[in-house]
């Protein structure tokens, strides 16, 4: 499938040895400033920044600003960045243009691709620190229209904070399958999704169509999300989440307190 890309001329005519370092930076800067400077571009920013790293990727054979171009499971392309100043805070984003979970591009499995190469990509997120993480300290949460601020599908990767994953644990032995509100959460639930894979989830079908949304909430309110649990026979599994009031990032930690704790013993 071919992808519209504000840099595919550049692309297809790359520039080489000085000048091509020369202009990688010209674009850089250019980009900053459209950040800083355009308050109408701001929401096509990350749209703006990932073409910018698959460039550099090309041009230099490093990804910078970004963390690196790869690719999903089902062999779709991404952009994997860290959120400024946050190395424990990793950002998954499609190269094709995806403005969010409500976009027809996510039918079926391809929205549970995306969703499975950002928790294959979930240790990144601690890769600065110390400590070895383990599968129930890392969370996935993908915004909705009402709290997103990029017009571009992200998915957030980080560890979990440590009241998360005390309530997610708590969910290992209901039925798979049903909706149950979390407790303590105003306007949250979780469904257990009993395997270690979400290739196998159907993203409309299994998570953002199976949401049970009142009739009198908006469905730009949803925000869906993912985390590691361990099962009630000790296997991984997840926890499917959504909420139609705060972000799902609430239970994230780009500090990752869970695994620095253990680390320091």
């Amino acid at each position: 499938m071919q992808r519209s890309s504000v840099f595919s001329t550049l692309v297809r005519r790359p520039l080489s040895g000085r000048w091509g370092a020369v202009w990688l930076v010209v674009l850089l800067v250019g980009l900053a400033g459209i950040v800083a400077y355009g308050p109408g571009l701001k929401r096509r920013a990350l749209w703006a920044a990932i073409n910018a790293c698959e460039v550099a990727e090309r041009w230099t054979g490093s990804a910078w600003p970004c963390l690196f171009v790869s690719q999903t499971p089902g062999g779709r392309d991404i952009v994997v960045l860290n959120a400024p100043l946050e190395p424990g805070h990793v950002l998954v984003v499609p190269s094709e243009r995806i403005d969010g979970i409500e976009s027809p591009e996510l039918a079926g499995r391809s929205g549970s691709d995306y969703l499975a190469a950002a928790w294959r990509l979930r240790e990144q997120a601690t890769a600065h620190i110390a400590g070895k993480p383990g599968w129930a300290d890392f969370g996935l949460a993908i915004n909705g229209p009402w709290n997103r601020t990029q017009k571009q599908l992200h998915i957030h990767v980080e560890c979990l904070t440590r009241e998360a994953a005390q309530a997610f644990a708590a969910l290992r032995g209901i039925p798979a399958g049903p909706w149950v509100a979390l407790e303590g959460y105003r306007r949250t639930f979780a469904r257990r999704w009993a395997s270690d894979d979400l290739s196998g989830l159907d993203f409309r079908r299994d998570l953002y169509d199976a949401v049970p949304l009142p009739p009198d909430i908006d469905a730009g309110r949803i925000n869906l999300g993912a985390a590691g649990i361990v099962g009630p026979s000790g296997q991984n599994e997840f926890v499917l989440l959504y909420t139609t009031g705060r972000t799902l990032e609430r239970f994230l930690d780009p500090d990752c307190g869970l695994v620095r704790a253990r680390a320091a013993g």
